[in-house]
């Protein structure tokens, strides 16, 4: 593994860096780190010292350099300890420079648990086919935290061939895997959904029907579906989910999922 990102390392320093465009359409151009203090966080990585090499970590991922991106990925090269990694691979994940992605996925299998999260959340932010992939095979992860970042990775790029995958977790009452299945999941498989009302735990279905009320490409014949699912729950979450969605309506607002949202809030003495 170590000469593995040796060479990822070398790649990455070889590579042009790449350009992220705002909002705009234009490249941002952020100011780039003075050399003295680039050399001092490139030495202060690699200390003994966790602490220092930590907040370096840090300052490079806040500095939005791109030459930074180099600099973490030959530190993780040269080995460093788990929580050094996590923040090495936090740093990455904040610069989201393409360079770092085969690094990101190298350690999206590592066998230390907040490494592994750190790794998938920072994949998550940077669209390509090879994070797709690891995002899509960490969803079998043992560890629920791995399983949500991933997933949350996945609805953020629209992955729509993870629902399958997504819906088995939330029939296992996976609270992570919720919000991305509401994301994710297409009108004509929301009835599936909806027959899970009374079989999960309430707090997940709850959580998933209300990303799927959040949408605003959801046709209300589907939003019917999720109101009637959360009416028949009677926790706290459920009854809230029902309130945001009825308020977010103007009170002229004829759809009738609005009407339902509204009847089963009258029925629970809802206003």
């Amino acid at each position: 593994m170590v000469v593995m990102l040796a060479a990822l390392a070398a790649a990455a320093q070889a590579a042009p860096p790449a350009k992220e465009k705002a909002a705009g359409g234009a490249v941002k151009k952020a100011p780039p780190l003075r050399s003295e203090e680039k050399a001092k966080l490139n030495k202060d990585l690699t200390v003994a010292n966790e602490a220092a090499a930590v907040a370096a970590a840090k300052r490079l991922g806040e500095a939005a350099d791109p030459t930074a991106v180099p600099m973490l990925i030959e530190a993780l090269s040269l080995g460093t300890s788990p929580t050094v990694a996590a923040e090495i691979l936090a740093a990455l994940g904040a610069l989201r420079d393409a360079r770092a992605v085969p690094v990101m996925a190298l350690h999206a299998g590592n066998r230390n648990v907040p490494v592994r999260h750190a790794a998938v959340k920072a994949l998550g932010g940077i669209p390509s086919d090879e994070g797709t992939a690891v995002l899509l095979d960490r969803l079998g992860d043992q560890e629920g935290q791995v399983r949500s970042a991933a997933a949350e990775g996945l609805a953020a790029r629209k992955v729509a061939r993870a629902v399958p995958r997504l819906l088995k977790l939330v029939a296992r009452s996976d609270a992570g895997a919720a919000p991305a299945l509401g994301a994710l999941i297409p009108a004509d498989e929301v009835p599936r959904l909806a027959e899970l009302t009374g079989q999960i735990d309430e707090g997940v279905l709850t959580a998933a029907c209300a990303a799927v009320l959040a949408r605003a490409d959801m046709p209300d014949p589907a939003r019917v579906e999720m109101v009637r699912s959360l009416a028949r729950m009677s926790g706290a979450a459920a009854t809230a989910a029902l309130t945001e969605y009825a308020a977010r309506a103007p009170a002229n607002d004829a759809r009738p999922s609005r009407a339902e949202a509204q009847k089963a809030l009258d029925r629970r003495g809802g206003k």
